[in-house]
């Protein structure tokens, strides 16, 4: 399990959110409702693919957010939340839509304890679905937020 390593700008996302536990929420039927608003959304984003951002709460549940990048000045249409994704250092891995859940596991239980860098628990991860992703034909990538090198001597 090696990632690569990037440094990302901050960006914006429109889409659903839900406080939750990540271990207890629903996906298939959270995904189902997003996909209901793919044709308003759609227009709206200013790049392809869909988000699955996870932003820390301060407490056990997190918000949990499926979206699209838009521009930080776009309208919010009415039921949707516009969110702001923080930058930064990020350890990016490949998975499938099959495999995401052991994944992230194996993220936090593996990688994580034995890397050199300490995962930023402040900013979000997220996931990013290419329009193929979803029928397995490409990679998801998953962000993990990373703490800046001088924050970790």
């Amino acid at each position: 399990m090696s990632p690569r390593f990037v440094t990302r700008d901050p960006f914006w996302v429109l889409g659903l959110q839900r406080t939750a536990s990540p271990f207890q929420m629903d996906y298939e039927s959270f995904w189902a409702e997003f996909a209901r608003y793919a044709d308003q959304l759609a227009p709206l984003a200013s790049a392809p693919g869909n988000y699955g951002v996870y932003f820390p709460t301060g407490v056990e549940e997190l918000d949990i957010f499926a979206g699209v990048a838009v521009p930080a000045d776009v309208e919010v249409p009415e039921g949707l939340v516009l969110r702001e994704v923080a930058g930064g250092d990020f350890a990016v891995f490949e998975s499938n839509i099959a495999e995401l859940a052991d994944t992230w596991v194996k993220i936090y239980q593996k990688w994580a304890p034995s890397s050199s860098r300490a995962a930023d628990h402040h900013r979000p991860a997220y996931e990013w679905f290419s329009p193929e992703a979803m029928e397995g034909q490409r990679p998801v990538l998953i962000h993990v937020p990373l703490e800046p090198l001088a924050a970790q001597d």
